[in-house]
């Protein structure tokens, strides 16, 4: 193996390493189980998260909204023939007061640390979003539509008779990055429902 080759090796097995040591955990005020945490517009998504790492991070929290297209392409029936695109329609992010958390939003080396986020949703997407002229429903967030499946009350999965060639799902998401290389290490996310209200007609 050639130099080049060990050192990529090396940096391959560090950064496994890497991913190993550091813990994300992510929890939703309300939780039951397994059971999807349910909102709406205006609603609140309060929560903590938790990181560990052994080594000098930053970190990021955001909730985000996204949406998924499939489609299948020919190909030998052992393979993924599926082939998608996405884009992120909604991205806020927790604003930290440097009075509460490390400077910097950075954690030191062995440090643990647990703090406390809170989004409101919004009731419409961002305006540079979408570039038509249209009314306002056509910027209002859409539903969760989570390929065809749907966590019920009691946690079980059931047909929202929604295609399975789209998604559109929402979730709290945790990105920690490397401070020296600002290479993101490790991302958490936390899927949520969003059930807009229908306009009255």
């Amino acid at each position: 193996m050639s130099t080049s080759g060990v050192t990529e090796y090396t940096k391959t097995i560090q950064r496994t390493w890497t991913r190993k040591r550091l813990h994300i955990s992510i929890d939703l005020a309300g939780e039951q189980g397994n059971i999807i945490n349910t909102y709406t517009t205006s609603d609140r998504i309060d929560g903590t998260a938790a990181i560990a790492a052994d080594e000098d991070v930053d970190f990021d929290v955001t909730f985000e909204g996204i949406y998924r297209v499939y489609n299948e392409r020919t190909g030998p029936p052992h393979t993924d023939r599926r082939v998608g695109a996405s884009k992120t329609f909604l991205k806020l992010r927790h604003p930290l007061s440097t009075n509460a958390y490390p400077t910097s939003r950075r954690f030191q080396k062995g440090e643990k640390f647990i703090f406390p986020f809170s989004f409101v949703v919004p009731d419409h997407m961002d305006a540079p979003f979408c570039m038509f002229n249209s009314d306002e429903t056509h910027i209002q967030l859409p539903p969760t539509l989570k390929g065809g499946k749907l966590t019920g009350a009691d946690g079980s999965l059931s047909d929202d008779f929604t295609p399975t060639v789209c998604e559109v799902v929402y979730a709290i998401q945790v990105r920690v990055v490397q401070t020296t290389t600002n290479r993101t290490l490790k991302t958490q996310s936390q899927h949520v429902r969003l059930i807009p209200p229908t306009p009255s007609t």
